[in-house]
């Protein structure tokens, strides 16, 4: 029997949650419900800034928004089984070299990619206004059972500090925990 990768239904870790280009800052923000490491790439003819979501997907059609007199549109768009793509096309003759984009993340799953200054404020005034994109969330995931690990303090021959009184530290801490602990058992929570 012979078997088809290449015919695979894509695999995705993630959605794309939000995606903003905020027109006075230069700035793409990005937040997914899983984490991402996004890619960022400029491409010539025309001149493209593209940031590549691995593992994202995105729902729904390719987005297009024009955009300003130096960048002519952001779209978003799924780029191949398993990636999203994010493309702000620059107007000519504006360029942008790869390393001048900034790219930080403020968390795992929200990112932002900022391009350098192109115009001085006062050879352009950018609107007011920015540009977002809310993309439907995704189906609710079943909930999760958690793990709570309770340290209750030291143990064998160390006994920790002892205060004035004569009273050990690890009694007070294991007092502290089995008082947390049984507070929890009386609620409706599956052990």
């Amino acid at each position: 029997m012979l078997s088809l990768p290449a015919l695979a239904p894509p695999v995705w870790a993630g959605s794309l949650e939000y995606w903003k280009f905020d027109l006075r800052d230069s700035r793409l923000d990005i937040i997914t419900d899983e984490d991402v490491r996004p890619q960022v790439n400029v491409l010539r003819n025309p001149t493209r800034v593209v940031v590549d979501l691995p593992g994202i997907e995105h729902r729904g059609p390719t987005i297009y928004k024009p955009l300003t007199q130096y960048v002519k549109e952001a779209r978003v768009g799924r780029w191949n089984n398993n990636s999203t793509r994010i493309v702000l096309e620059l107007t000519e003759p504006f360029t942008v070299k790869p390393w001048e984009v900034q790219v930080r993340g403020l968390a795992p799953n929200r990112w932002y990619a900022r391009l350098p200054t192109i115009l001085q404020p006062s050879e352009y005034s950018l609107p007011q206004e920015t540009v977002a994109v809310n993309v439907p969330a995704p189906a609710p995931r079943p909930l999760r059972r958690f793990t709570v690990v309770l340290d209750a303090g030291h143990g064998g021959q160390d006994p920790g500090a002892i205060g004035q009184r004569g009273i050990r530290e690890k009694d007070v801490v294991l007092a502290i925990t089995r008082g947390w602990l049984g507070s929890w058992k009386n609620r409706a929570l599956k052990w």
